[in-house]
């Protein structure tokens, strides 16, 4: 049976997590929408549209449930809009391209389980030169219930039809920790800050990632990954 990494995207794959870059596109899309933008750094990290919007209705006090399926589809298309036409100008988080074809090369396979949106990932991976040595994407389209829900993790299980010894999860964010961990899916935290204990419900926290590692962590894996409360 082959082994597989299964990679979250923004922020572990590529340099997209950036506070100042999403903060800027979500207050430019709220303003074509007349909603101010008043959320903190830790509201926006490793959370997708679907969980942002709500916390922007709420700080903009605004109750009137009959029209936020309207007002959220425009603002999620001004989003992805302003996200897709930066995809040009995004870069790989350091040594990972470098990681896949090592891995590649010794028969691990890999796959990106997200909360962007398909088209927005696949551009992302295109753009970097991945898209080619990766076996399967789980996006936001693929799932009715994103991260930190286990759905995207156990969809993407039933999609490389494998089990959760066969694999590892690669995360940088709280809900995606949070999701792989409760689908029973051995985690490695990838964070900047591998001291902060808020990751501590990962398998592994670290701040530098190797072909090596992942090797090794992969064996681990098989004996899974309990969630921790």
């Amino acid at each position: 049976m082959s082994k597989y990494i299964l990679w979250d995207l923004d922020g572990t794959l590529v340099e997209s997590e950036d506070v100042a870059f999403k903060s800027e596109i979500y207050r430019h899309a709220g303003a074509k929408l007349n909603l101010a933008f008043h959320l903190e750094p830790e509201e926006l990290a490793g959370h997708e549209g679907r969980t942002i919007f709500p916390l922007l209705l709420e700080r903009n006090k605004i109750t009137d449930a009959e029209n936020h399926a309207a007002l959220y589809n425009e603002w999620y298309e001004e989003v992805f809009g302003l996200i897709f036409s930066h995809a040009d100008k995004i870069e790989p988080r350091e040594n990972v391209c470098e990681i896949w074809r090592k891995c590649t090369e010794k028969g691990i396979k890999h796959a990106v389980v997200t909360s962007n949106r398909s088209d927005v990932a696949m551009a992302y991976l295109k753009k970097i030169n991945l898209l080619p040595l990766c076996e399967t994407l789980v996006c936001i389209d693929d799932v009715s219930e994103p991260k930190p829900s286990p759905m995207p993790y156990l969809t993407a299980l039933k999609k490389l039809n494998i089990s959760r010894k066969d694999c590892l999860a690669v995360e940088d964010s709280v809900p995606g920790i949070t999701s792989a961990a409760k689908a029973n899916i051995y985690t490695i935290a990838w964070v900047k800050d591998s001291r902060h204990p808020k990751f501590s419900i990962a398998d592994f926290v670290t701040n530098e990632i190797d072909e090596e590692l992942l090797i090794q962590k992969l064996g681990e894996a098989e004996n899974g990954s309990p969630f921790r409360e």
